[in-house]
């Protein structure tokens, strides 16, 4: 039922992946999701993601990633988590401190 989605970023996978997630929130199959994805707001993805989630958080500088050989590789933007469900609160106070919380 619950679900973290970090779908590849590129555009026309990302979008796929972002449309499963919100038909299946929709229809309760995934009660709860957390959605990270980077922040191209003007992408017509990121705003799927935002007519389907409740809140969103910007994150407050970037996050790293690593390469199957371990190095440390850095994203040239921002990044948005998205949350799918009802506990409003407990995403709030877990992940408040990673950035700006938005309620969409």
């Amino acid at each position: 039922g619950n679900v973290f989605l970090n779908p590849p970023f590129i555009a026309t996978l990302a979008k796929a992946f972002i449309t499963r997630l919100c038909e299946s929130h929709k229809s309760g199959a995934v009660p709860q999701a957390i959605l990270l994805t980077n922040n191209n707001t003007d992408t017509a993805w990121w705003h799927e993601a935002g007519k389907c989630s409740g809140l969103i958080c910007f994150t407050a500088g970037r996050i790293n990633f690593y390469s199957p050989a371990g190095e440390i590789a850095q994203p040239t933007n921002g990044h948005t988590l998205f949350y799918f469900g009802s506990n409003w609160a407990k995403f709030k106070k877990e992940f408040g401190g990673f950035g700006l919380i938005l309620r969409l």
